[in-house]
C-alpha cells in the first residue's frame, strides 16, 4: 500500500473518471427507448415529441414500470434514456426539461411524495399543513404549467411497504390521476422486482402500464461483454487486465448477477490495485474489496475459493412491499 497523500488523491481521480463512464448495451438501453417510443407522440417525420400519446378516446396516457434487482443499473439506464431523448430536453437556457425525476423520500407516504415532487418542481413552500388531496392538486397544476410530459418516480417500491391495502390503493389512484385530465403525463415507476407484484393487484394498473424487467447477467449471454468491460476499465486506469480465466464467472456470482454491480465491483477492485501500486489487476484485489463489503471469511470469499459457484449469497431484497409478502403467502397456502 502506498501511503503518500498525493497518490491517494490521484487514485480517487482515476476512480471518479471510471465511475463517470457509461456502458451502453443494445438490449437494456434499447428496451427503455422502445418503451418510450410507445408512449410519446411523433411528428410527421417520425421524431418523438414531448407529448404523451392519449388512449381511451384521448382521456388518459400510458405508463412504464421498470424493475430490476438492487444494483442492476436501472436508475442509470432510465436517466440516460431520458436525458438523451431530444424531445424531452430544455429548448433554451431559461427553459426546463419535459421530464421530472423524483426519488421516493423517507418516510414514504402519499403526502411526503407529493411534497417531494413540488420541491423538485421548485414550488415555494412545503405545504406541510395541507392535505394530501390539496398537495396533489397543486402537483397536477404545476406539472401542467411546466409542460412536463414524463414523471419518473425512482425507488417506487418504498411507497408500498404498508400492509394496508387502502393506503396502497390511494397511492395507485393518485398515480393514475396524473395520467388523466386535460394535461396528463406519462408516469414511469422503477424499483425492485416486487414493485410489479404489488401494483399488479390493480387491474387498471396492469392495463395502463407496460412492464420492463431487466434479466440477470449470465456468462452465456454477457460473458464476452464483461470481459471487454473489465479490459476497457483497466486500460482507462493504466493497468493490465486480470489473467484469471474464470474472473467473469466469479464477478457475476459475487455481484448477484446484477449488471451495474458487476461494473461497480470491478472499479473498486481496480482502486485496490492502484492504491497498492500494482500494475495488473488480479483476483486478490477483487477479494480484498469483496471481503470488506460482504464481511465474509476467506473460505466464503467468491474470489478466493476453487468452488466459488457453490457459495450461497444472502438475498438483499429485504425491503419488499408488505402487501406483496401477504399476497405471496396466500398463494403458498
Amino acid at each position: 500500500m502506498i501511503h503518500e497523500p498525493n497518490h491517494a488523491f490521484m487514485v480517487d481521480e482515476i476512480v471518479d473518471d471510471l465511475k463517470a463512464l457509461y456502458v451502453r448495451t443494445d438490449v437494456r438501453d434499447g428496451a427503455v427507448k422502445t418503451h418510450l417510443d410507445h408512449v410519446l407522440r411523433k411528428d410527421e417525420q417520425g421524431n418523438l415529441l414531448a407529448e404523451p400519446i392519449r388512449f381511451a378516446r384521448g382521456k388518459e396516457t400510458r405508463g412504464i414500470i421498470v424493475v430490476d434487482g438492487s444494483g442492476g443499473g436501472k436508475t442509470t439506464i432510465i436517466e440516460r434514456a431520458l436525458e438523451k431523448l431530444p424531445a424531452l430536453q430544455a429548448a433554451g437556457e431559461e427553459e426546463v426539461p419535459s421530464f421530472l425525476k423524483v426519488t421516493v423520500p423517507s418516510p414514504a407516504t402519499l403526502k411526503s411524495l407529493g411534497q417531494e415532487v413540488l420541491e423538485v418542481l421548485g414550488y415555494p413552500g412545503k405545504m406541510s399543513r395541507a392535505t394530501s388531496w390539496d398537495i396533489w392538486a397543486t402537483v397536477r397544476r404545476q406539472l401542467a404549467n411546466r409542460g412536463t410530459a414524463v414523471v419518473w418516480i425512482d425507488e417506487a417500491n418504498h411507497l408500498f411497504r404498508s400492509e394496508n391495502r387502502t393506503e396502497i390503493q390511494d397511492i395507485l389512484n393518485t398515480l393514475k390521476s396524473l395520467m388523466q385530465g386535460k394535461h396528463p403525463v406519462i408516469v414511469v415507476l422503477s424499483g425492485i422486482a416486487a414493485l410489479w407484484e404489488i401494483v399488479a393487484f390493480d387491474a387498471q394498473i396492469t392495463r395502463r402500464f407496460s412492464k420492463l424487467e431487466f434479466p440477470p447477467v449470465t456468462q452465456a449471454t454477457d460473458g464476452l461483454l464483461f470481459r471487454s468491460i473489465v479490459e476497457t476499465l483497466c486500460a482507462r486506469a493504466g493497468i493490465e487486465p486480470p489473467e484469471a480465466a474464470d474472473l467473469v464467472g466469479r464477478l457475476m456470482h459475487a455481484s448477484r448477477y446484477r449488471f451495474g454491480r458487476c461494473i461497480d465491483t470491478t472499479i473498486m477492485a481496480i482502486k485496490e490495485a492502484l492504491l497498492e501500486g500494482h500494475n495488473r489487476l488480479d483476483l486478490q484485489h477483487f477479494a480484498e474489496y469483496w471481503a470488506r463489503t460482504e464481511n465474509c471469511a476467506p473460505e466464503k470469499n467468491v474470489f478466493l475459493v476453487p468452488n466459488w459457484s457453490r457459495i450461497e449469497l444472502e438475498p438483499e431484497e429485504k425491503d419488499e412491499p408488505g402487501v406483496a409478502k401477504k399476497s405471496r403467502a396466500r398463494r403458498g397456502r
